[in-house]
């Protein structure tokens, strides 16, 4: 069990942070800084990719090939990807 000090400086932790975001702070929506930008990550673009579908019970196994589509999204923090499925 932690002692009755640490939860006095957790609880004033809590109040300093609370104190200082107005409501507005809290709404807005965050910004894509340089940072998010240069960081390395998947890169937003297309592919081909060929698969194997092992057999089951609902379908028969073979060879497939997925077309996969990817950008960034939703200001710019999200990597969204659609993909379509084929054999």
């Amino acid at each position: 069990m932690l002692p009755a000090q640490s939860d006095d400086a957790a609880q004033k932790i809590v109040e300093s942070l609370s104190g200082r975001l107005s409501i507005a702070d809290r709404l807005t929506a965050p910004t894509v800084l340089e940072e998010h930008r240069s960081s390395p990550c998947l890169p937003a673009s297309g592919a081909v990719v060929k698969e194997m579908v092992y057999p089951s019970r609902w379908t028969d196994g073979g060879r497939a090939t997925a077309h996969v589509k990817s950008r960034i999204d939703l200001n710019g923090f999200y990597l969204i990807q659609d993909a379509v499925r084929g054999r």
